[in-house]
Formats: C-alpha cells, structure tokens, sequence
C-alpha cells in the first residue's frame, strides 16, 4: 500500500513530468523533424476542408435535417484525418527508436506503412477508434446539435434591425425563445455525454505507446490484448492523465489561435509529456505491483527519468 501511493504521488506530479519532457526533448532536437511533415500536412488538409459558408443553408433547415447534413460534412475529414494520424504514429515511433538506449534508429516516418506495422497499427487503431466513437456518440450529437443551432441564433441576430427596439413580442426574440429548450438539450447531452467519454478516452490513452512496445518486441498478439493492457495499467491514473492534458491546455489554445503553426512545437512536446508519463507510470507500477511485467520504451541512457 505504502508503495502504491508513493507511486501514485510521483504521477500527479505534473510539473516534473513536463520538465522531463523538455530535458528529453533537449536531448533528442530532431524530434521536431520528426513531426514536421504530419504537422504541415494537418495545417494543409484544415485549409482544404475548411469550405465555404454553411450559414444561409443551415438558416433554412429543420433541426434533424441540419443535423445530418453537418454528419455528412464530417466524414471525409474523419477519413483524412485517420490516415494522418498514421504519419503521427510513425512519428512517434520513430521518436522513441532514435531514444531508445539501444541505439537503433531505421525506422523513418513512412516505415509505419509496412506490412508488418502497418496493418496491425490499423487493426489496433481502428477498433479503438470504433470504441471511442460509440462512448463518444452522445457527444458528438449534442456537437452537431449546438452547431446547428448556433447557426440559426446567428442568421435570426443578423435580420435584427439596429434601428428598431428589441422587445420580448418581436417574432425575432420569440424564434430565439423557442430555440433557448433546444440549446439547454444540447448543452445538458454534451455534459453527459463528456462525463461518459473521458473515462475510455483516458483508459486507452497508453495504446499507441503499448503497440510500439509489443511490435518492437515482437509481442503483438491482437489489438484486443493491447486494449485491454492500456485499460489495466491506466487504472488510478487517468485522472492525473487529465491533469496532465489540462497543464498542456495553454499549449493547444495558442495553436488554435496560430491556425496550428504552433503544433510545429507543441506536437512533439505534447507526445514526449506522454512518453514520459507512460515510462513513469510502468516504473512506478513495476516497483509497486509485481503483476506489471511489461517493459517501458526504452529511453536514452541519460534519461532524466533514472
């Protein structure tokens, strides 16, 4: 007992780990090259997909039928978006082979699309992927509800005359009022449905990194075991998992305001917080609970972790 919350004590704390991920980072300066190329190409694939105005069509659409046609728009980047987080996964891979104190560094970016990576990193990346989508259905619907909404409050506001006085029994406010039910509706599924996400999204946050161990070691045997291995180990952590995302939030903000030229610094940085935190976790679990067998990535020999 006295093991397991020393253990959990190392783990929350967040500003060390974030330390050892910039000292890593210091170590490794390629890292940046690593990420580059998916970095520009997201930056690229946002520009593309961004579209013209979907305003004045959703203005004129009953609520189901925005609904899906917002859903529609969303599968091609989705699909976009899968592939590029293949270029990610080689990029991680690669960070960790060229840290890794063995010394070996031939896996390039595009080596992830091998045979012998590619297809169980699909397979794996897949299935978690369908999983998070069903947990993360509520809210995603009650996204796609917000929008269109949203959409209809901004097109009623623009028709507002700024002349005229705003009262209660214009029909502009009343179409606003009859849409207030549906917003609070919307608002209410996008709080449960957060509250219902968060857990699976933290209980397989570690499956990138486990697929990296198993397939480095030749261990893979199915992305079910790597799923089910990511739930166990993050078992007491996906909290400070979350405390840990929430200190990077500052981060995600100014690559949302630099349109995602900052994601040039925060992607690696943001991966090497979560290589480090994986490394600590299994160290910490390995010394505490003999039941975790599973070797952390290997990290450089001057690791700050040691």
């Amino acid at each position: 007992i006295k093991g397991t919350t020393t253990m959990k004590e190392d783990i929350m704390n967040i500003k060390l780990v974030r330390a050892q991920a910039r000292q890593l980072q210091l170590q490794h300066p390629m890292v940046f090259s690593y990420f580059a190329l998916p970095t520009f190409l997201t930056i690229l694939a946002s520009y593309i997909l961004t579209g013209t105005d979907i305003t004045e069509t959703l203005a004129h659409m009953e609520l189901r039928e925005g609904m899906l046609f917002l859903l529609s728009r969303q599968i091609f980047p989705a699909i976009i978006g899968f592939i590029l987080s293949f270029l990610y996964l080689g990029a991680t891979f690669r960070f960790l082979m060229s840290a890794s104190s063995k010394g070996e560094k031939n896996f390039a970016l595009f080596t992830i699309f091998q045979s012998q990576y590619f297809t169980p990193a699909f397979l794996t990346l897949f299935i978690k992927q369908v999983i998070l989508s069903l947990w993360g259905s509520l809210l995603y619907g009650s996204q796609l509800l917000l929008t269109v909404v949203s959409y209809q409050v901004l097109t009623i506001n623009e028709s507002l005359s700024s002349t005229s006085p705003l009262r209660a029994d214009t029909p502009e406010v009343q179409a606003i009022l009859k849409l207030a039910p549906t917003m609070t509706t919307g608002l209410l599924m996008a709080l449960v449905g957060l509250l219902l996400f968060l857990p699976f999204y933290y209980q397989y946050s570690l499956v990138e990194l486990i697929l990296y161990s198993r397939l480095m070691t030749g261990t893979y045997d199915g992305p079910m075991s790597i799923l089910r291995q990511s739930k166990e180990e993050m078992k007491g952590f996906k909290s400070h998992r979350l405390v840990l995302d929430l200190s990077l939030i500052g981060w995600q903000l100014l690559s949302f305001f630099t349109l995602g030229i900052a994601n040039f610094y925060v992607k690696p940085y943001a991966t090497s917080c979560q290589i480090v935190f994986y490394h600590t976790l299994l160290q910490k679990r390995m010394q505490a609970d003999s039941r975790f067998q599973q070797k952390a990535p290997d990290l450089p020999k001057s690791n700050p972790l040691d």
